[in-house]
C-alpha cells in the first residue's frame, strides 16, 4: 500500500492518471520484481511530465537497458539523468553510460541536443535514441522471459489484493493494538 500510495501521489503530481501509473508499474514490476525499484523508476520517469507516448518509449527502452546491463545502470538514476538532460540540454548522469556503452559519442550527442528548441524536443530525441538502441532488446527480453514476467505480474496483482484487504482490516487491528 505504501508503494502504491507513493506512485499515486507521483502520478497525480505529474498529470498522469493513477490507472496509467499502475499499468506502467505492473509492466516494469514484471521485469524487475522489486517494488521499491519499480516505484522509484516509474515515479522518476513520470516526473519528466513527458508526453505519454514518450514516457511509454522511455519505459520500454529502460527494460532493454536493464536486460543488457542489470543494476549497472539503475533505472531510477537513468530516469533522473534523462530528466536533467532534457532540462539542461547536455547529457547527465548514467544516461551517458547508456549512450556510450552502445557506441554513442556523448559530445556528438550533446550537439544534437543543442539543436532541439525545447525540453519536449529533447525528451523526444532521447526517447527515439534509446528506442533505437534498446527497443528491440526490450522486446526480445520480454518475449524470452514472458512466463517469468507473467508470474511477477501475478505476484504484483496478488500483493495489490492483499493490500486492499489489509486496508479494510487495518482500522480493527489498530484498535486491538491500542488496547
Amino acid at each position: 500500500r505504501n508503494q502504491m500510495s507513493k506512485l499515486e501521489t507521483a502520478s497525480e503530481d505529474a498529470g498522469y492518471s493513477t490507472d496509467y501509473a499502475k499499468k506502467k508499474y505492473e509492466d516494469l514490476y514484471g521485469v524487475l520484481a522489486d517494488e521499491t525499484a519499480t516505484t522509484t523508476a516509474v515515479s522518476n520517469f513520470m516526473a519528466m511530465e513527458a508526453e505519454q507516448s514518450t514516457l511509454d518509449s522511455l519505459l520500454n527502452s529502460s527494460i532493454g537497458i536493464w536486460a543488457k546491463y542489470g543494476d549497472s545502470i539503475s533505472l531510477d538514476g537513468l530516469a533522473e539523468a534523462i530528466n536533467h538532460t532534457s532540462q539542461l540540454g547536455s547529457v547527465q548522469g548514467n544516461l551517458a553510460d547508456a549512450l556510450e556503452w552502445a557506441g554513442i559519442n556523448v559530445d556528438d550527442y550533446n550537439k544534437q541536443l543543442e539543436k532541439c528548441g525545447s525540453e519536449q524536443e529533447r525528451q523526444e530525441l532521447i526517447a527515439k535514441t534509446l528506442d533505437g538502441l534498446y527497443g528491440d532488446l526490450s522486446k526480445s527480453y520480454q518475449e524470452t522471459n514472458a512466463s517469468v514476467i507473467d508470474a511477477n505480474k501475478a505476484n504484483s496483482k496478488y500483493n495489490d489484493s492483499m493490500a486492499k484487504l489489509g486496508a479494510k482490516v487495518e482500522p480493527l487491528t489498530t484498535k486491538i493494538k491500542e488496547g
